[in-house]
C-alpha cells in the first residue's frame, strides 16, 4: 500500500495515471486524535480500480482537518458526507488528464 500525506499528490497521481484507472472508491476512513494545531487526524484508504492488465492499488492518505476542511460544507457535515465530497473531487481528477500530452 502506498502512503501519502498530501491530497494534491494523490489527485496528481490519479490524474497522471487516469488512462489506466477505471474508477476509485474510498474504502475506509478514520478520524481521531484531536490537537489544537491541526484538529483531528484522518487516515483514509482509497482503492484505485485499474484497467484489466494492471493490479488494483490501495493508497493510504494520512492528513488532518486543515486539509480536509475544503470538503466540509458546514460544521454539521458528517464524516461520511465529507468523505463522499473527497471521493467526488478525486474522481474529477480522472477527467483532468490530458490524453494528448
Amino acid at each position: 500500500m502506498l502512503t501519502t500525506t498530501s491530497i494534491s499528490n494523490l489527485a496528481d497521481f490519479i490524474a497522471h495515471n487516469a488512462k489506466n484507472i477505471d474508477s476509485l472508491k474510498v474504502t475506509s476512513f478514520k478520524r481521531y486524535g484531536f490537537n489544537e494545531m491541526e484538529g483531528y487526524q484522518w487516515d483514509i484508504v482509497v482503492k484505485l480500480y485499474t484497467a484489466p492488465r494492471f493490479r488494483d492499488k490501495l493508497i493510504k492518505l494520512e492528513t488532518n482537518d486543515s486539509y480536509m476542511e475544503d470538503y466540509w460544507e458546514t460544521e454539521t457535515t458528517s464524516d461520511k458526507e465529507t468523505i463522499s465530497a473527497l471521493e467526488d473531487a478525486l474522481a474529477d481528477s480522472l477527467n483532468e488528464y490530458d490524453f494528448e500530452g
